[in-house]
């Protein structure tokens, strides 16, 4: 009595570590961060979501709020504003304000999530530029498609209408990817009242 733990109690404990230590990482890199650093991650940030965004509508402008960042104390009082603009408009769509945390661990969300789409975008330029390898895949899908039957692929039973067969999703397009990038941003810190 008392000594068995509940399956639910233990999958909270198995996870709470992989929070903590995300936590601590945060922490320990936003202690550890110079002013010049972080000016280097607002710029890196805009850098990045311009070129995730260079075929969206709306782009995401990172800046420091003037003066939250004249004290001794910047760590504490420095806030970031994230704003969401419509190109074509100039509208503000969207204003964010973050802390030094929230903007470290939004800095972290955005740059690993550009990372893959911006890796993708230059597979994609590469192929490009070496249509062979493009038109040699293409083709192999298209000759694989033409041999297919319609058993299931795990028991091998006959499949008689459609909607006993299994649909695969298409993966994400860098617009996609794009938006979902550009979206991050509207959970990060808090709402900027103007």
């Amino acid at each position: 009595m008392g000594q068995q733990i509940s399956d639910q109690t233990q999958l909270v404990i198995n996870k709470l570590p992989e929070k903590v230590a995300k936590h601590v990482i945060l922490v320990r890199e936003s202690s550890s961060l110079t002013y010049e650093e972080f000016l280097g991650r607002v710029a890196e940030l805009n850098d990045v979501t311009a070129k995730v965004a260079s075929g969206q509508e709306k782009h995401l402008l990172f800046e420091v709020q003037p003066g939250s960042d004249s004290s001794a104390f910047w760590k504490v009082v420095v806030r970031v504003v994230c704003t969401k603009i419509n190109k074509s408009t100039g509208i503000v769509e969207a204003s964010r304000i973050m802390n030094l945390y929230q903007f470290i661990q939004l800095y972290k969300d955005i740059t690993s999530q550009a990372a893959g789409v911006l890796a993708q975008s230059s597979t994609s330029e590469e192929a490009d530029e070496n249509p062979s390898s493009v038109t040699s895949c293409q083709a192999s899908l298209w000759m694989g498609r033409s041999d297919r039957h319609r058993n299931c692929p795990i028991c091998r039973l006959q499949m008689t209408g459609a909607n006993e067969s299994w649909v695969v999703s298409d993966a994400p397009t860098e617009d996609d990817m794009a938006n979902y990038i550009l979206n991050m941003a509207d959970e990060a810190g808090q709402p900027l009242r103007p």
